[in-house]
C-alpha cells in the first residue's frame, strides 16, 4: 500500500484552502498577508517532507530559512499594519539571521533549531499579548467579524508557540540524544500545527473585506441623505490632547451623517480613514468613554436603524438585517437582544406604548 508522508498530505490540504482563498469573489489580490502565509506554509511542508526523505543540499538550506519566515508572515497577517520601511526591516531581521546561520554553519556550529524555537515562541507570545490587549481585535477585518478573527489570531499564536516547543524538542533530541526521534517529531507535529495556523489565517482572510478602490464612493452613502443633512461637511475631528468624549462626539457625527453603520464591510481601518482619527485612538476613546469595544459601539447604530425599519416599514426581518449593516443572522439577533432585550420579531410585535426605539 502506498504511504504518503504526512507533510505532503497537509500541503495538499492547504493547497485546496489556498485555491479557495484565491478564487473567492472580489478577493483576487494574491499578495494578501493571509494568502502569503498559507503559501509559505505549503512550501515549508513540502520542504519538511523532502528533508526527511532526501539529503539534498538545497532542501537542507531552504527548510530552516522558510521556517524562520513563517512567524513574521503570521504577524503581518494577524497583527495588521503596512508592511514597509523600518517595520519590514525589523521583521526581516530573523530571516536574515537564519540565512547567515545556515551560510556559516560549517565553520561555526549554529543551533538552528534553537533559533527557530526562539522565533516561534517569541512571535507566538507577542501575537497573543497584542490580541488579548486589543479588545477590538484586528484592525483590517470587518467589525462584525472582529471577534471570530481575533479568536483565529489566538489560535495562530498558540500554533506558533507549540511549533516553537517542537523545534526546542528537536534541538534537545539532537543535542543530548541521537536525533532518532527528530524526523517523527517534525513530520507529525509541525504538519498539524502549520495546518492549524493556516486554517486560522484563512478565517482571517474571509473576515477581511476586499480593498477599497481608489476614489470609490462610500458604500454607506449610496442612499440619498435626508434634506436636513444636505450640504453637511466633514466634522472637525479633534487632534491630540482632546478628551475621549470629544472624539466620540466627532465619530458620532461622521457615522450618522455618512451612514457608515450601513457599510457591511466597515473595518476599524476604514473608519479611521473616513473620520481622520487614528485607529488606536478611536478604539481607546470608545473603550474609555462608552465602556464598549468599537464593534459594539457601531452595532448600537445598526440596531437603532433596524428598530426604525421594523417600526416604519414592512420589510422582512432578513432585509432589515442587511439594510442596517449586518451580514449574519446570528450576530444580528445577538446584538439586537443585547441592545433592546428582545428579538427583532418580538420588537415588531410589541405594544404600541413601547414604540420608542433605542437611542444613542
Amino acid at each position: 500500500m502506498l504511504a504518503i508522508p504526512v507533510p505532503y498530505v497537509a500541503a495538499l490540504m492547504l493547497s485546496v484552502l489556498l485555491a479557495r482563498m484565491a478564487l473567492a469573489p472580489d478577493r483576487r489580490d494574491p499578495f494578501r498577508p493571509a494568502m502569503l502565509f498559507t503559501g509559505a506554509a505549503i512550501v515549508l511542508l513540502i520542504l519538511v517532507g523532502l528533508r526527511w526523505q532526501t539529503d539534498w543540499l538545497a532542501v537542507r538550506i531552504l527548510r530552516p530559512i522558510m521556517a524562520m519566515a513563517l512567524p513574521p508572515l503570521a504577524w503581518f497577517a494577524f497583527a495588521g499594519g503596512p508592511v514597509r520601511g523600518l517595520r519590514l526591516l525589523a521583521h526581516g531581521a530573523p530571516v536574515a539571521l537564519m540565512v547567515a546561520a545556515v551560510a556559516f554553519r560549517r565553520p561555526i556550529p549554529v543551533p538552528v533549531d534553537a533559533l527557530l524555537a526562539l522565533s516561534f515562541l517569541g512571535y507566538g507570545a507577542a501575537l497573543a499579548w497584542r490580541l488579548r490587549r486589543n479588545a477590538d481585535g484586528i484592525e483590517g477585518v470587518r467589525l462584525e467579524d472582529s471577534a471570530s478573527a481575533r479568536s483565529a489570531g489566538l489560535v495562530a499564536a498558540a500554533a506558533l508557540g507549540l511549533s516553537g516547543l517542537v523545534d526546542l524538542a528537536i534541538a534537545l533530541d539532537l543535542g543530548f540524544g541521537e536525533g532518532l526521534a527528530a524526523p517523527m517529531i517534525v513530520a507529525a507535529a509541525d504538519s498539524l500545527l502549520t495546518v492549524g495556523a493556516a486554517v486560522a489565517s484563512a478565517t482571517l482572510d474571509r473576515a477581511s473585506p476586499a480593498a477599497e478602490a481608489a476614489g470609490a464612493p462610500d458604500a454607506a452613502t449610496a442612499e440619498p441623505r435626508p434634506a436636513a443633512d444636505a450640504g453637511v461637511g466633514e466634522p472637525d475631528i479633534p487632534d491630540g490632547g482632546v478628551d475621549d468624549d470629544a472624539i466620540v462626539r466627532a465619530l458620532d457625527e461622521v457615522i450618522r451623517n455618512r451612514r457608515l453603520f450601513a457599510d457591511t464591510d466597515l473595518t476599524l481601518d476604514r473608519l479611521a480613514r473616513r473620520s481622520g482619527v487614528p485607529a488606536r485612538r478611536i478604539s481607546a476613546a470608545v473603550n474609555r468613554s462608552r465602556g464598549v469595544n468599537i464593534s459594539q459601539f457601531l452595532n448600537d447604530y445598526r440596531i437603532a436603524e433596524a428598530c426604525r425599519l421594523l417600526d416604519q416599514t414592512d420589510l422582512p426581518v432578513t432585509a432589515v438585517m442587511f439594510d442596517s449593516g449586518f451580514l449574519t443572522k446570528s450576530n444580528f439577533n445577538r446584538e439586537f437582544r443585547r441592545v433592546t432585550g428582545m428579538s427583532p420579531t418580538d420588537w415588531r410585535r410589541r405594544e404600541p406604548s413601547h414604540a420608542n426605539g433605542p437611542g444613542r
